[in-house]
């Protein structure tokens, strides 16, 4: 089963998970629409590939690797990556998929090297991480977004909104950022009470 959707200001999209849609409005004119679990993100600039031809897309999946996370998470947020770049682009597509098991607060950790290479070195043309708290939490995720946008790399994150090709990218950034850093704040007081 599949769902046919186009916004007027938005990219056509097909995705084959469907399980009620829900279109909803985001800052700076684009829209996005809920399918099964994951958010689909309507494009109002379509995907195109830096060398014409193939698509280099990278999928950024994390979890924190604590005792109650399930493997499958990270999976699921592969399949989330590869459902959002196959409802916008039909041409053939290199995907690269990075998965770790990791903390989110961690600087140093080695698949952020590898991105930010993978970014200098204008080896993709599109990265996709499913919210900006599973790439890294704080400020630190805004760094990685600059990087990625002064090399020409498109980030997607659709839970948070971002497409670093649209106008207003960093102020949701900046606004998802902070809300990632300081719920999970939260949550780890809760948990230690």
């Amino acid at each position: 089963f599949t769902a046919d959707a186009t916004i007027s200001t938005g990219t056509h999209a097909r995705c084959s998970r469907p399980r009620g849609t829900v279109f909803r409005s985001l800052p700076g004119g684009t829209f996005d629409v809920l399918v099964r679990d994951f958010v689909i993100m309507y494009l109002n600039k379509p995907l195109r590939p830096r060398n014409g031809q193939l698509l280099m897309f990278a999928i950024l999946a994390r979890i924190s690797g604590c005792t109650n996370q399930k493997e499958a998470s990270l999976d699921d947020q592969e399949d989330h990556g590869r459902d959002d770049i196959s409802a916008h682009y039909s041409g053939p597509i290199e995907t690269i998929v990075i998965k770790t098991r990791a903390k989110g607060e961690r600087f140093d950790r080695p698949e952020l090297e590898e991105v930010r290479q993978l970014i200098r070195l204008r080896k993709i043309d599109v990265l996709f991480v499913e919210d900006l708290g599973r790439m890294i939490r704080g400020h630190a995720a805004m760094e990685i977004l600059y990087l990625a946008h002064d090399h020409g790399v498109r980030v997607l994150s659709p839970n948070d909104g971002i497409d670093t090709f649209e106008d207003g990218w960093e102020e949701r950034a900046g606004a998802a950022s902070a809300e990632h850093l300081t719920a999970n704040a939260q949550t780890s007081r809760r948990i230690k009470l």
